[in-house]
């Protein structure tokens, strides 16, 4: 039983429409095609509408409370 993903060729080795260089594709691999576009959508549209510029704004530690005035509250 194949795996699917896998590349299938028939018992004559050949691939789809009968040309041996031509592999059959199942779901499983048109669904990868998909999603590998709709990821690189999405990375075009973050690096275009300034996401890195976000990223960098939100780097850092977040600051402790108080540490403003130079108090820190310790529990106990």
């Amino acid at each position: 039983m194949p795996i699917p993903g896998d590349w299938q060729r028939n018992e004559q080795g050949e691939g789809g429409a009968g040309d041996p260089a031509c592999p059959v594709r199942d779901y499983a691999t048109w669904l990868n095609i998909v999603f590998l576009v709709l990821a690189a959508v999405l990375t075009v549209r973050f690096a275009r509408t300034g996401g890195g510029m976000m990223l960098k704004m939100m780097g850092g530690a977040p600051e402790q409370p108080g540490a403003a005035n130079g108090h820190v509250h310790h529990g106990g």
